[in-house]
């Protein structure tokens, strides 16, 4: 049983450096990604809209390639990069509350970052999704949003 566990942890620990490992590597890969990417996001939910009617996003991939992302100011946290078929999704968890109480249960922060197959240094503004969800799997009560995100400055 000792030894089960010994390799549960082994792997659990390997499977989350991996992921770093492959985060860098993408951002190594796609440096066009790195600088700070912004934008005011909207809930297609309308009541959240009229509530908080815009939610500042913020997205940075530094040279090192760590990345910082701020959700109405506020820092996520386990930030990951994947590469999807349509562009990335970044992948974060939330701390506190966005929605001032609206979707408190929801701390799963997913944008999806639409790239055109063809992106080089030259992009500086791309159109992206984001879901707010209580798990990384399926959530049918997902709140879903848009954001245009521009590029302020690249590292």
């Amino acid at each position: 049983m000792k030894r089960l566990l010994l390799i549960v942890v082994v792997i659990g620990f390997i499977s989350c450096n991996t992921q770093k490992l492959d985060s860098a590597k993408l951002i190594d890969e796609h440096k066009f990604l790195m600088g700070t990417w912004k934008g005011d996001g909207k809930f297609l939910d309308k009541d959240l809209h009229q509530t908080l009617a815009a939610l500042p996003i913020t997205l940075e991939i530094k040279p090192d390639y760590t990345i910082d992302l701020t959700v109405a100011g506020l820092p996520l946290s386990n930030i990951n990069l994947y590469k999807a078929k349509y562009g990335f999704e970044i992948k974060g968890t939330l701390h506190t509350d966005v929605t001032n109480g609206k979707v408190n249960d929801k701390k799963n922060f997913i944008l999806l970052f639409i790239i055109p197959e063809n992106a080089d240094s030259t992009l500086n503004t791309v159109d992206a999704n984001f879901h707010l969800k209580s798990n990384v799997a399926f959530d049918a009560t997902m709140k879903v949003g848009g954001v245009i995100l521009r590029k302020t400055n690249a590292n």
